[in-house]
């Protein structure tokens, strides 16, 4: 998939839907974030993680989307706008499939899979380099495999041209 048309007709639009219901969740590092998240996750291909159980092209392990779905919304300070943008977007039952087939959704789980931690505040936009140690720190399931310099170096790639 092409990070431009992913930025610009994904990730973007979501999060300022979001942000219409929880103030501050967009930004421009999170938005780096999130696209650099998914490049270094999936290379924006990979819907299945091989020879594991995560899902989507944030990886998203189903156990985590489970949790942030079934937990961390009901327990969330921002229970309430959670709940009425979950409803206005999805009127029916949301289930883990749709991690691989609704970008927005998958999107939706991996800003709240960073922002339920609240552990620090964001690096600069600009900074990709401490974006990659952010999300190594904070989202990374595999420290040692896959690594910042990965995420810098695979989001610069992508932003090359």
């Amino acid at each position: 998939m092409d990070t431009q048309q992913f930025r610009e007709f994904i990730v973007r639009p979501t999060l300022k839907m979001m942000n219409d219901y929880i103030t501050g969740i967009w930004s421009q590092a999170a938005e780096n974030l999130l696209v650099g998240t998914a490049l270094v996750e999936s290379d924006l291909v990979y819907l299945h993680q091989k020879n594991g159980p995560s899902l989507g092209l944030y990886q998203i392990n189903p156990s985590t989307e489970r949790d942030i779905r079934d937990r961390y919304i009901k327990e969330s300070r921002f229970k309430k706008e959670l709940d009425i943008m979950f409803k206005l977007l999805y009127n029916t039952n949301r289930d883990v499939n749709q991690l691989v087939y609704d970008l927005r959704y998958a999107t939706i789980i991996a800003r709240l899979r960073y922002f339920k931690l609240f552990a620090s505040p964001f690096p600069d936009a600009e900074n990709i380099h401490a974006l990659g140690h952010y999300w190594n720190d904070h989202y990374n399931a595999n420290p040692g495999v896959d690594t910042a310099d990965e995420f810098e170096l695979k989001y610069r790639k992508a932003h090359a041209n």
